[in-house]
């Protein structure tokens, strides 16, 4: 299926309602002009079909929906501070940067949660591509950070993640980050 079908039937309520009542507004122009009991068929199978898709795309859940929603909950384990919860978002052949293994990089994350008070942490700013059982991730998080030695501050970070289809899941298989907005939106 192509990539904005994709998006128009499962991803993007606001663009499918705004083509299912464009669908219906023309069902129902052609019923008013011809006044038949076909006509009339055809708008409650419109009805019908419209109320279908909505539920269809409530209840099917896309590799992209997948991959936002494990990110946004590694963003969540980073506020609570939860590092075994991020760890079960990783691949066993994680590496972050030059930090190379899960137990290395779960190892990394405890320290600087130790270090740093992360509140507030949103992600936002998806692009998402995929390819055969891989997806090369890219988005901004933010968040307040207090450090012991430090007052807080906010920063933006670029990460770029690629993440790998498993039976449980979409997990990390590598990830890079960049402090501030550099070469964000290309």
């Amino acid at each position: 299926m192509s990539d904005g079908l994709t998006r128009l039937l499962f991803e993007d309520l606001a663009l499918m309602l705004l083509a299912e009542a464009a669908a219906l507004a023309v069902v129902i122009g052609i019923h008013r002009s011809r006044m038949t009991p076909r006509t009339r068929r055809l708008v409650w199978i419109t009805l019908a079909l419209c109320v279908t898709l909505v539920v269809m795309q409530h209840v099917v859940v896309t590799d992209r929906e997948a991959i936002r929603a494990t990110i946004e909950d590694m963003a969540r384990d980073v506020v609570d501070g939860d590092v075994a919860s991020l760890g079960e978002k990783l691949d066993e052949r994680m590496t972050l940067g030059p930090i190379k293994g899960k137990e290395a990089v779960l190892h990394h994350a405890y320290l600087t949660l130790q270090e740093y008070d992360v509140r507030n942490a949103r992600v936002s700013g998806f692009e998402i591509d995929l390819e055969n059982g891989l997806a090369q991730v890219r988005f901004q998080a933010v968040g307040d950070i207090h450090g012991r030695q430090t007052e807080g501050f906010r920063t933006p970070m670029i990460w770029k993640l690629t993440m790998v289809r498993s039976p449980r899941g979409w997990r990390v298989l590598h990830g890079t980050y960049e402090f501030g907005l550099a070469g964000f939106g290309r």
